[in-house]
């Protein structure tokens, strides 16, 4: 018997599924609205103008010589990361002038929070992770992968179609002190329904609290 024999078959995913449905599908009215991806007019992928530029600059500085394939060190390319963050926090940013923000580059999204999630176990003194109710399917298992806890917070709302802020906080006030939150910036992942600006300056302040 093989020792692979009792490894179970993990279930399929919900999004990436529906997408096998989707061109499983022989009817031709069908639409394909599960999987986040920009499309045009006709449903195929939509690349945008910025990307194709940013491509065609790679392609350009590899025929130039000016970029290569070496190994980049382990946290990544350093210009890169800072770029990053002054996009995000503003190059004024008082944070980034007292170099109080650290940074690291990863592939995807799901390599970033595997970092972290390691990172935190180790050095973190293994936090509870709470994740928003719902969120991306694989989120709760990477950071158990990691060996941390996960609970949930409340956060969409079915009736609204929208973000029940007021739950929200609700469940994050039983967060006990040195909880790590799992926030999704922008375009909610699987909801689509975001703060508003004022919710998102609302809860900074409160996490600054709490």
């Amino acid at each position: 018997m093989s020792i692979w024999s009792t490894v179970p078959t993990a279930p399929p995913n919900v999004i990436f599924n529906l997408n096998t449905l989707y061109k499983n599908d022989s009817d031709t009215r069908k639409l394909n609205l599960g999987v986040g991806a920009y499309r045009d007019a006709e449903g195929s992928p939509y690349v945008f103008e910025v990307v194709k530029k940013a491509e065609k600059a790679l392609y350009d500085g590899l025929q130039s010589n000016k970029l290569n394939k070496e190994y980049l060190p382990i946290r990544g390319d350093d210009n890169f990361a800072e770029c990053a963050k002054a996009l995000l926090y503003g190059a004024d940013s008082v944070a980034l002038k007292e170099n109080r923000i650290g940074s690291v580059q990863s592939i995807s999204g799901t390599g970033a929070l595997r970092l972290a999630g390691e990172f935190l176990s180790k050095w973190g003194g293994k936090p509870t992770i709470y994740l928003s109710n719902p969120t991306w399917g694989n989120h709760a298992t990477i950071f158990k992968g990691a060996g941390l806890d996960v609970e949930t917070y409340n956060y969409y709302d079915p009736a609204t179609l929208g973000v029940n802020y007021k739950s929200m906080i609700a469940s994050l006030a039983s967060a006990p002190q040195g909880s790590v939150i799992c926030l999704h910036m922008c375009c909610h992942n699987p909801t689509g329904a975001d703060l508003s600006q004022n919710e998102w300056r609302q809860l900074a302040d409160f996490m600054e609290k709490k």
